[in-house]
């Protein structure tokens, strides 16, 4: 009796073992799958409690990043005036309308067919770009 005691607490442990090993190599799995998809969320700690931000993709991360009017699904220019950009002071074209594109002064951004950035405008957005450039 004595022996098959001992018999099945050594089988025990073996079973065991071999199932926490299995365990934790799907652990590392896991893991290591995780390091190489690309972060979106930052977590830090504050004072107040844990703070979280999600991170926007760069614009070399997005498959591509529309820059043309087909961009906005509700396209309608009436009233707007049509201003070319021209200087652009960003590494690209594409960089450049999504930077207009943030700033929220103007209704529309976007490349034309011939390759140049168009901007549709109220006047009261032209205003205030014509303030902002005298600004500068």
């Amino acid at each position: 009796m004595k022996k098959y005691v001992s018999t099945i607490i050594f089988i025990s442990i073996i079973v065991i073992s071999v199932l926490m090993g299995v365990r934790q190599y799907k652990n590392d799995e896991s893991l290591k799958s995780k390091e190489n998809e690309p972060q979106t969320e930052v977590s830090w700690a504050t004072p107040w409690g844990k703070a979280t931000m999600k991170k926007v993709a760069d614009l070399n991360e997005t498959e591509s990043y529309d820059t043309t009017k087909s961009f906005y699904k509700d396209y309608d220019d009436t009233g707007l005036e049509t201003c070319i950009l021209t200087g652009i002071f960003a590494d690209s074209e594409e960089e450049a309308i999504k930077q207009v594109r943030e700033t929220g002064h103007c209704r529309y951004a976007y490349m034309t067919e011939d390759g140049k950035c168009e901007i549709k405008l109220t006047e009261e957005e032209k205003t205030w770009w014509i303030d902002s450039a005298k600004k500068q």
